[in-house]
């Protein structure tokens, strides 16, 4: 017979037994490892260049960098502040159309539209994609329609934002393009502010 009083009160369990907040420890080994896993894949922030020109490059420095790729102006297409070429290659794909936008003689906004090989654009936007999430990690958004992927990335050391878009061109045969939008030199030139403040350390 239990001699103890009805006041009596029992001292909770240490452990899973009596203790609502208890995590197993396999748990919480298990969501360490993850999250060292993810930092390991993409430890790089955004990058401070598009296809190896720097940000804030001006458009004489874009013509001599586009000829070291072997890409060729588009004079039908180029305006003063978008420079249009075609031709070169990148990581070794093949690049059918550059796009560099400029704005007070500085490079902002750089896309590429990738050549297709036998029409399988479908490889060639799985290649990309893997190519990015490896240097850059997980994409923070994704859609289906139309196909796209999104990074948005940040480099504190520059204070710099790029977001990396991954998409289909709406044309045929469809194509794959990227490109690349420097946040911090889009929303000066939005605003009007100086390049030269917000693009320092580029």
């Amino acid at each position: 017979m239990d001699r103890r009083s009805p006041t009596h009160t029992t001292r909770p369990a240490s452990g899973k037994e009596g203790n609502p907040f208890f995590i197993p420890a396999r748990f919480i080994a298990f969501a360490a490892l993850t999250l060292t896993l993810q930092t390991a894949r993409g430890v790089e922030p955004a990058p401070e260049e598009f296809a190896g020109m720097k940000w804030g490059s001006s458009s004489e420095e874009l013509r001599q960098a586009m000829a070291e790729k072997g890409a060729k102006v588009d004079k039908g297409w180029t305006r003063s502040d978008d420079l249009v070429y075609t031709g070169g290659t990148v990581a070794g794909f093949g690049i059918d159309f550059w796009d560099l936008h400029i704005a007070n003689d500085r490079l902002w906004h750089g896309a590429m539209t990738f050549t297709e090989h036998n029409n399988d654009s479908e490889a060639t936007y799985k290649a990309v994609r893997k190519m990015l999430t490896e240097k850059y990690g997980i994409p923070q958004a994704e859609a289906t329609k139309p196909v796209s992927t999104t990074w948005k990335l940040v480099n504190n050391a520059t204070h710099t934002e790029v977001t990396i878009n991954l998409h289909f061109r709406d044309d045929k045969p469809r194509r794959v393009k990227v490109e690349y939008i420097n946040e911090t030199l889009r929303k000066s030139v939005a605003s009007g502010q100086s390049t030269s403040e917000k693009a320092s350390g580029l």
